[in-house]
């Protein structure tokens, strides 16, 4: 789920919050569920691709400004005579605003990913649950059809036998 930060507390996008929000189905709305199941899941799937775009644009980023960065440390290093160290150099880069800054934008698109996919999970769990409710719903239906046949079956043997032995008789 993408995460915004606001007033230094985070909260869930719009999109996310309105996928969330659709989850949830009672049996008696069984079929409408089925049928914005689809449309659900593939809105899920594209939220799930986009963090995974965003989770690989970070990424970059965040390689990019560490080579960069390490580029420019190593070459302070030769022009001023100064020996460094590989620890030197990554103590300097874990240092460096930019790189922090890309190492932050990368653990929130990381976030967003996993949370797309736990979203994308969801709606398969809801998919399976639609199918138990689903089978459900048509073993109850099934059931009260044969019950009722069955009650309209048994009155009919009433009435043959009644009429074969009257009460009276």
């Amino acid at each position: 789920m993408e995460l915004r930060v606001e007033r230094g507390k985070r909260e869930k996008a719009p999109e996310v919050e309105r996928l969330l929000k659709k989850l949830d189905f009672s049996p008696e709305g069984v079929v409408d569920a089925a049928a914005e199941q689809p449309r659900l899941f593939i809105q899920a799937g594209e939220y799930r691709i986009a963090m995974f775009r965003r989770k690989l644009e970070a990424s970059a980023k965040y390689d990019l400004e560490r080579s960069k960065h390490s580029l420019s440390i190593r070459e302070e290093s030769r022009e001023s005579g100064e020996k460094i160290t590989e620890a030197g150099i990554t103590d300097r880069l874990n240092t460096n605003p930019l790189v922090i800054a890309a190492s932050k934008d990368l653990t929130d698109a990381e976030e967003g990913e996993e949370a797309g996919r736990l979203l994308l999970e969801a709606f398969r769990v809801r998919r399976d649950c639609l199918r138990i409710v689903a089978e459900l719903v048509g073993s109850e239906l099934s059931l009260q059809k044969a019950l009722s046949m069955g009650t309209t079956k048994l009155e009919g043997v009433r009435k043959k036998l009644r009429n074969r032995w009257p009460e009276g008789a």
